[in-house]
């Protein structure tokens, strides 16, 4: 049986929102290994064990790690008019397509035209 935010190590999932901080969007697995977020269970990935160490040190490993992603220090979004409307995308999903989580992500333009078409949607 799997449990909400509990995914065996080898899970394939898919995300479809960025991670706000580090740990926002943390999960781990059935055998306590922690992991960003449900799109990244892979090993090279690993925050490390609550079963193993304090919740505190992955946090603090995940912050030095992870904390540095701001949306202003991506070479790719800095200078990006929406950038504070999309974060920057989902980061899992261009690790997964470039290996990289500072890049551009792949699906940018998609991510604005929709932008595009919810803000010339709204009543003025």
């Amino acid at each position: 049986m799997v449990r909400l935010g509990v995914l065996p190590d080898n899970a394939q999932t898919t995300a479809s929102a960025t991670n706000a901080s580090p740990l926002s969007g943390a999960n781990r697995s059935l055998h306590g290994t922690v992991y960003p977020c449900a799109a990244l269970h892979r090993s090279e990935l690993a925050l490390g064990n609550i079963g193993r160490e304090p919740l505190a040190a992955i946090h603090e490993r995940s912050r030095k790690t992870y904390g540095r992603l701001t949306i202003d220090d991506q070479e790719d979004c800095r200078d990006c008019d929406f950038r504070h409307f999309c974060a920057g995308g989902c980061r899992a999903i261009t690790y997964a397509a470039t290996g990289r989580f500072e890049s551009r992500a792949p699906n940018c333009q998609a991510i604005q035209d929709r932008i595009i078409n919810a803000l010339t949607q709204m009543p003025v």
